[in-house]
């Protein structure tokens, strides 16, 4: 595959911009802590996932095999490494099960589907996604930008749309939802802007390291932007009573947005651009957990697909509280394997410079900050 500027920068975005941006008006927007608070967190989390992912990478191309296990096994050894490694295939799963779980939603929401129906709309879309992977494999990631690309399109413009037209021109700033701060909202914000899945991808098909950092800034750059978009033209539609009930219905934003305009175009586009978008993050992801897999010495991709679809379907029928998932389960697992496991290594092992162990250091204290964050609270 021919890497250049442009696709693997998308499919970063494809692979983090899935079901829980949408949660992030009604937790982190400008209603909710004050616009200035939802731009310092966008910020602070673009930087933190910038050094972090870049950080991974790196620790992902000591071996020559260019996978997480190999590198892992290095520096902990076997046993160890496989342990973590089980323990990241398990957060991209959490990743694959909110991004069904959403759709599943999404879809049976839209048409009033419940209890067989649901069971039915939840089967056909694992075995649909699962199907996608299994005969566009090698491909994948060009599957996964071509996603994105008109993603990118229809969310700019749904932004456009919603900040040109206030459903509640009145509403003033929420104080009394969310009693959290900024600092235990920070590992939920983070999660959005992991596409760690589908770096040992990257790195296995980028040739040679030059330009290294400019696909991940890129990267970050296109999620940041969009995320600002949809977290602050959203808010801009949405009562205090409409944020309220959608945290109370476990309802994503833009789904809900449909309800709050009246608009039928806006409601068709609307589930449209939530359907493409969950479909590049599962794509994305699962090319992770797949690879993950076979780094650990199971072949048969097949099979793989086949459990990870069976799992996704049983988990998205149950429809966990996404936030709740995010915080307690994924979050720790990405805090541990994206940052902590190379931090050390590299503090270990290469940090001949002052301003590498800064980072280094910063990098750790971030992935034990986050890991106790999303652990206690």
């Amino acid at each position: 595959m021919k890497i250049n500027s442009i696709q693997w920068p998308v499919t970063f975005f494809a692979t983090s911009f899935g079901a829980g941006i949408f949660f992030l008006p009604q937790t982190v927007g400008p209603k909710v802590i004050g616009t200035h608070g939802t731009i310092t967190i966008l910020i602070l989390s673009s930087l933190a996932s910038l050094l972090g992912q870049f950080t991974f990478y790196r620790f992902i191309l000591i071996t020559d095999k260019k996978e997480y296990v190999s590198s892992a096994i290095l520096f902990i050894g076997k046993k160890a490494a496989n342990a973590i490694s089980i323990a990241f295939l398990l957060s991209m799963l959490l990743i694959a099960i909110i991004n069904i779980t959403t759709m599943i939603n999404i879809i049976c929401f839209s048409l009033s589907l419940n209890g067989s129906e649901r069971i039915f709309v939840s089967l056909i879309i694992s075995a649909t996604l699962g199907s996608s992977f299994i005969f566009f494999n090698s491909k994948i990631e060009h599957l996964a930008s071509g996603i994105a690309f008109p993603s990118l399109l229809i969310v700019l413009f749904l932004s456009i749309y919603f900040y040109s037209h206030p459903a509640h021109p009145h509403s003033t700033e929420i104080q009394n939802i969310s009693t959290s701060n900024l600092l235990t909202l920070f590992p939920v914000v983070l999660f959005s802007f992991n596409f760690s899945p589908c770096i040992q991808r990257f790195a296995q098909n980028k040739k040679d390291t030059a330009g290294d950092l400019r696909f991940f800034m890129f990267g970050i750059l296109l999620i940041l932007i969009f995320i600002s978009f949809i977290v602050f033209s959203l808010s801009n539609i949405f009562s205090p009573s409409d944020i309220k009930n959608m945290r109370e219905i476990n309802s994503d934003a833009l789904s809900y947005s449909a309800n709050v305009t009246k608009n039928s175009f806006v409601a068709y586009i609307s589930i449209l651009t939530m359907i493409l978008i969950t479909s590049g993050a599962y794509t994305g992801t699962l090319t992770g957990v797949v690879d993950t897999i076979v780094s650990l010495g199971f072949k048969n991709k097949t099979l793989i697909v086949f459990v990870v679809s069976v799992i996704t379907f049983i988990a998205g029928e149950a429809n966990f509280e996404i936030i709740k998932v995010i915080a307690a389960l994924s979050t720790p697992i990405i805090a541990i394997t994206v940052f902590i496991i190379p931090s050390a290594f590299f503090l270990k092992t290469n940090c001949n410079s002052i301003f590498r162990k800064i980072m280094m250091t910063l990098n750790l204290l971030i992935g034990i900050g986050i890991c106790f964050l999303a652990i206690i609270l």
